[in-house]
Order: structure tokens, then C-alpha cells, then sequence
């Protein structure tokens, strides 16, 4: 919200919380878009609804199936029907998992093969909108992060355990690509205002191991706690994830000439 008021936008915020003042009320589990926001007054230009909704992460969606795919698939399914009849663009927002890693770099033209409930819930709302909104946006994002020490990120949490001498858990294999939450957001917007329509990814160029991360983090912070490379079991995920993430953004890059924030820059913005 705040990126799209900055460059001129006129944007209404929901929330899933009553008596918020700035935001108007708005549960997908129960409610419809059209009886909380009024579109017939927005007439000034393209409307985008931006679903940022999703039941949960990846544990939690496996943990409640039923109510999960309820709000991921068959309440985001009406809801994609309810913004195309009050002729609205969709901008939903997937991610890397619905790819099961064993193939990176990912393209928007790659087969998908989700290794979990989360991923499936992202295949299958990409699919619908494309048979029923064509018009839609599907951005795919890889690992975003924070540049802000009281946010709750990946940089937040190494941070404590530096902080506390702790050792940190690194995922043995694992690849990624870091993105600022921040350019999310302007990616986002973006998108919208030159826009597009269909799939495209949005993930920082960057590649790295979890490992290299980790040691590019505890370098820059002048830290040296041990980091301890462990498999999968033993982080005690409740639902697969894919090993290695990697989207290839070359045709959002194309599209919008969106410079990516370095991982470098990341960090050393965090720990000022």
C-alpha cells in the first residue's frame, strides 16, 4: 500500500481484522469483495484487486487440509469471479513452489509439479485464471525478505541467533533466491501500470546455497557463530519442499525494466 501511494496511486487496504480504522473488513473465508468495497465509485482509470490472501505457509496448509483448500482454491475461485464481474484485473501472487526443485533455473513455460498442499493451491488457482481471467496477473515469487531488524524474515532470525551466539540451521542443498520485500512491492505496481497480463516471475537473478547466504550474512555482521548443515528430516517440516528454488525473471525484467535490490545491499541495509 504504501509503495502505490507513493507513486500516485489511489488504494483501498482489507484486512481480516474488525476496527481497523484504515482498513476496510474483509475475510475471504466469509465474505464477498463487491459487498465490502464499492466499485461502481472507482472510476478513474484501471482497477487491480492485488490478492496477497493465502490460508498459511506451507506446514499449516498441510495441518488443515480441508479448511486450507477452502480458502487457497474454492474461496479465491469466487472471488476471482466476483473482481471480473465488477470489471477488475486480478493480481494473484504464486510462488516457486509450485515447481518440485529438481530443474533450476524455472521459466514461465516450465511443467509444474508441486511437491505440497501450498504449491497445488497455487497450481490450481494459475490454472483457473487462465481458463476464466486471462486478463489476470500471476506474478511467482522465490524467498522474499526484509530489510528491517523487527519484521519476521529469514535476516531476522539468523540476527537473533547471531545475536545470542547461537548456531544457525542451515538446510544442506538448499538454493535460493533472496528477494526485497520491497521490490515486490514495486514490482507489484509495476505490473499494473504497464499493464500486463498473464504469468511472470519476479524473483531476484541471484542464485546462492542457503550456506553462502548465511556466510555472506555472519561476514557482514562481523559474526562467527557455527553453522550446522542438516537435512530436511531434521528441521521437522510437516509437508515436502522443493530443494532447490530458482525462478528466472528475464521476462518481467523485459517487461518493466525492474532492477532488483543485490543480496549484498540486503543485508548491509538490515544491519544499519
Amino acid at each position: 500500500m504504501r509503495c502505490a501511494m507513493s507513486r500516485g496511486h489511489d488504494v483501498i487496504g482489507t484486512t481480516r481484522s474488525r476496527g481497523t480504522n484504515d482498513l476496510v473488513p474483509f475475510d475471504l473465508a466469509h465474505d464477498r469483495i463487491h459487498d465490502r468495497i464499492d466499485f461502481a465509485r472507482i472510476t478513474n482509470g484501471s482497477v487491480w484487486v492485488i490478492n496477497t490472501i493465502t490460508f498459511g505457509g506451507v506446514d499449516t496448509c498441510f495441518r488443515n487440509r480441508q479448511q486450507s483448500h477452502q480458502v487457497n482454491v474454492e474461496h479465491t475461485q469466487i472471488l476471482a469471479d466476483d473482481i471480473s464481474s465488477v470489471n477488475a484485473r486480478h493480481v494473484f501472487l504464486s510462488s516457486s513452489y509450485v515447481f518440485d526443485g529438481t530443474s533450476v533455473p524455472n521459466c514461465e513455460t516450465d511443467e509444474l509439479s508441486p511437491l505440497n498442499d501450498y504449491g497445488t493451491h497455487k497450481e490450481l488457482i494459475e490454472n483457473y485464471l487462465k481458463d476464466n481471467s486471462p486478463e489476470s496477473i500471476v506474478l511467482r515469487f522465490d524467498k522474499v525478505v526484509g530489510n528491517r531488524q523487527d519484521e519476521n524474515h529469514l535476516l531476522s532470525d539468523w540476527h537473533t541467533a547471531s545475536q545470542a551466539g547461537k548456531p544457525i540451521l542451515c538446510w544442506n542443498g538448499q538454493t535460493l533466491s533472496p528477494t526485497l520485500v520491497d521490490d515486490v512491492a514495486l514490482a507489484i505496481c509495476l505490473a499494473c501500470e504497464n499493464e500486463l497480463s498473464g504469468l511472470y516471475h519476479v524473483a531476484n537473478p541471484e542464485n546462492f546455497s542457503r550456506f553462502e547466504v548465511i556466510q555472506q550474512f555472519l561476514n557482514a555482521a562481523g559474526a562467527d557463530n557455527d553453522v550446522c548443515n542438516v537435512d530436511a528430516e531434521a528441521l521437522g517440516f510437516a509437508d515436502k519442499r522443493p530443494l532447490k528454488s530458482w525462478l528466472d525473471p528475464s521476462r518481467f525484467i523485459a517487461a518493466t525494466g525492474m532492477n532488483f535490490t543485490p543480496v549484498s545491499k540486503i543485508i548491509s541495509t538490515f544491519l544499519a
